[in-house]
């Protein structure tokens, strides 16, 4: 896609009538799209290339725009900062904002930096919700715009913490973290602010498993993004290795849409990203890394981001068990069909890396490993 020269961003300070954007809320299609990654010292690299095709995906992903109205029960944002930042502080923080639970917001910026709360919030640095709803589509805007992901994160965590020492209760504030976990999860390295946004939608939804909640004022997630979510939540368990939320996670799947045998853990519409996650438990688990390359193909919404963060132990445990079960030799070319190399270079510095042995034809490249004679090394 040619480059745009980028328009210099106004600096809006009052809350004048803005274009609303299309919503930042749609999935990127059935493949997903992988980051793109230079190939480091680790040898380990993933290409996936923008075709029109996946462009076109990335345009259809901005095209809802929803508004919501409804009341719910808000707990505190770790997006506030400061205020639980300090050791034996955490009952005068609760007094900060129990003092504040009725502030209304007065400032009129439309943007406005993040910066982390040290002492209770003023009324005139907080944004009220009319205020926060044009802020909201004009980030997004400049998002589609510029994909600008460095001011889009600053603007939104600023959203979050003018919602959060307000303490809104509407479901607009649902919203803002959903579509702020999918743009940290398609454009950030670090898992833990999308922890904090995936935790706070579970609490705003009171979540079971996609279930409305009976509890008063707490809002429900569409099918398709509570199954998205759900699914998200499944594959961070794995990636953080917590086995006992992701036992407690799986048992709640089994509960609530009920077993089938052995084979299938669960029964779930056809399609559906939480039976996908299911699958992909399954295969780490059980070191299944033909099933796991094969999902991670076709991972459904975001998913593939977050599978992203597996690659690296599946193919480690993959590479010890080709070399223990194989004999004479393994081909490099299989190894790269496998699992999953962008291509056979990569696949060759991979295995050298583990030091595998290779058997060469004169000045032929490496195409076949000693397995017997790696494995032997190995251990």
């Amino acid at each position: 896609m040619p480059d745009k020269k980028k328009k210099k961003r106004k600096n809006l300070h009052t809350p004048t009538v803005v274009n609303i954007a299309r919503l930042y809320n749609e999935d990127i299609g059935l493949e997903g799209l992988k980051k793109k990654r230079l190939s480091g010292s680790n040898g380990i690299s993933f290409e996936l290339p923008i075709d029109d095709q996946e462009e076109s995906k990335r345009q259809k992903r901005m095209q809802r725009f929803v508004e919501h109205n409804d009341k719910l029960s808000l707990p505190d944002d770790p997006a506030i900062g400061g205020l639980k930042s300090k050791r034996g502080s955490k009952k005068k923080n609760a007094g900060i904002l129990e003092k504040n639970k009725k502030l209304v917001g007065k400032s009129t910026s439309v943007e406005k930096p993040y910066m982390r709360l040290t002492t209770a919030p003023k009324a005139s640095d907080v944004r009220p919700l009319p205020v926060l709803r044009m802020a909201l589509s004009h980030v997004k805007a400049h998002f589609i715009e510029n994909e600008d992901f460095k001011f889009a994160n600053e603007q939104l965590k600023s959203i979050r913490q003018d919602i959060t020492v307000q303490h809104l209760r509407k479901s607009f504030v649902l919203e803002v973290y959903e579509i702020h976990a999918r743009m940290l999860l398609e454009h950030d390295l670090n898992l833990n602010e999308f922890n904090q946004c995936q935790t706070m939608i579970r609490s705003l939804t009171d979540s079971n498993n996609g279930k409305a909640s009976k509890k008063k004022g707490v809002l429900r997630q569409s099918e398709e993004a509570a199954d998205e979510f759900r699914a998200y939540s499944l594959l961070y368990d794995v990636v953080q290795n917590a086995s006992i939320d992701l036992k407690v996670h799986v048992a709640s799947e089994k509960s609530s849409i009920g077993t089938t045998n052995e084979t299938n853990i669960v029964v779930i519409t056809q399609g559906s990203s939480v039976r996908h996650a299911l699958k992909v438990v399954k295969a780490v688990l059980n070191d299944d890394y033909l099933t796991f390359f094969r999902l991670y193909e076709s991972a459904p919404h975001l998913s593939a981001y977050l599978m992203d963060y597996l690659v690296r132990r599946v193919r480690n445990v993959a590479y010890a068990r080709i070399i223990a079960a194989y004999r004479p030799t393994f081909s490099t070319e299989r190894f790269r069909e496998v699992l999953a190399f962008h291509d056979l270079e990569e696949a060759r510095r991979f295995l050298k890396k583990k030091g595998a042995i290779f058997l060469n034809d004169k000045d032929n490249p490496p195409f076949w490993v000693d397995c017997k004679a790696t494995h032997s090394s190995y251990t």
